[in-house]
């Protein structure tokens, strides 16, 4: 079953500034969002604070979703570095 992309405003800046730095990583990004769309659980559930969050390693970034199941949707929240991730 294939869900509904919904990018979060910070994630579509944060593209938006890794298209224009690195092509490269954007469409690393692009291909796993499209991967994710029809496999949505194959990332990592994250446990409390962060439960309900799902995420998954692109290189040494990690890319923050949401599976919202009564939308069918997929919710892409942000994409950063993994020293940053859980501060």
């Amino acid at each position: 079953m294939s869900y509904r992309v919904v990018i979060h405003p910070d994630l579509s800046s944060t593209c938006r500034k890794i298209r224009a730095k690195s092509p490269a990583r954007y469409e690393q990004l692009k291909k796993k969002i499209r991967f994710l769309v029809e496999n949505p659980e194959s990332g990592k559930p994250l446990h409390p604070p962060l439960k309900g969050q799902w995420r998954v390693h692109i290189g040494h970034f990690i890319l923050f979703y949401e599976i919202d199941s009564k939308e069918n949707a997929i919710v892409f929240l942000k994409f950063v570095h993994h020293d940053e991730a859980y501060n």
